[in-house]
């Protein structure tokens, strides 16, 4: 569960950089100006965040309730 939340938050502020940045390009060589909201920001973290804890509470269960000797024979 942490490691889909840590890809999550990774992602969300990979994808932030990647707008900050694209957006500055965008305002420099198109001479358009560009204002870019802290909320919208906040949001997508939130929402990442919950987007990996969603979706990593499945298999962190899964795997919780199986016995370590099972899942290494498994494995």
């Amino acid at each position: 569960l942490g490691e889909a939340v840590v890809l999550s938050l990774g992602g969300a502020l990979g994808g932030i950089l990647l707008s900050v940045a694209g957006a500055a390009a965008v305002e420099h060589f198109a001479g358009w100006s560009i204002s870019l909201s802290a909320d919208a920001m906040v949001l997508s973290v939130i929402a990442a965040a919950g987007t990996g804890i969603a979706f990593g509470t499945y298999p962190a269960i899964k795997a919780a309730r199986l016995e370590p000797i099972t899942a290494l024979r498994d494995e």
